[in-house]
């Protein structure tokens, strides 16, 4: 069993943004939680639809995950995090293998996952699909997707490295006014991007920014 140590995630029917994240979500912190490199037909269907996973895998992920609480460490039962080599996902199971709860992970967490990834097998894991959610439906081509994944491992980049006032110019590129909160401007474009992936490529080639 592979594992990451010392995570925190927010779980929710829906996922939300970790720069989206309140005071006021029930954010939990995580002491160990099995990670599984999975195939990218998989991990698609479950960040975006309602899936049941095989009674073997539930069995192997039971009471693998501990949480600190006041005083004490607990178990939770169903969880684990998923990632295909470039996205990350943490689930929550129901008792009959329904992916019942979704978190992000931070910027940081999320790359320490990719970069464990790269060390470890894939696994086949045996699931059905319960429901197709509509978001499902948003498709995009292979330049698009490829300048998607490019634009928001670039943002993420500059998040970390904390060039704050590159954030801010791109920003200003896109939107045409000034923005000081980082976790505006990153939740925005990197909803911005979604809508229109080649953006940040545009802004990047015209004003010679560094990838």
């Amino acid at each position: 069993m592979n594992y990451i140590y010392d995570i925190s995630i927010n779980y929710n029917k829906e996922l939300i943004d970790f720069y989206e994240w309140n005071k006021e979500d029930n954010i939990i912190f995580v002491l160990k939680i099995p990670v599984f490199k999975i195939d990218k037909k998989l991990f698609y269907d479950i960040y975006y639809n309602d899936i049941t996973v095989e009674k073997n895998f539930l069995n192997h992920i039971l009471n693998k995950t501990d949480i600190y609480s006041p005083n004490m460490i607990k178990k939770e039962k169903y969880s684990c995090i998923f990632t295909d080599g470039d996205n990350v996902i943490c689930i929550k199971f129901s008792n009959i293998g329904k992916n019942i709860l979704k978190s992000t992970l931070s910027i940081e967490e999320s790359e320490e996952v990719l970069e464990f990834s790269k060390l470890i097998k894939t696994t086949i894991i045996n699931y059905k699909i319960n429901r197709i959610n509509k978001i499902k439906h948003n498709f995009y081509t292979r330049k698009q997707r490829n300048n998607l994944s490019i634009s928001k491992k670039f943002i993420n980049k500059i998040y970390i490295n904390k060039k704050y006032n590159e954030l801010r110019y791109i920003y200003y590129e896109i939107f045409n006014n000034y923005e000081n909160n980082i976790n505006i401007i990153i939740s925005k474009i990197n909803n911005y991007l979604l809508k229109e992936p080649k953006i940040l490529m545009n802004i990047i080639n015209n004003n010679c920014i560094k990838k």
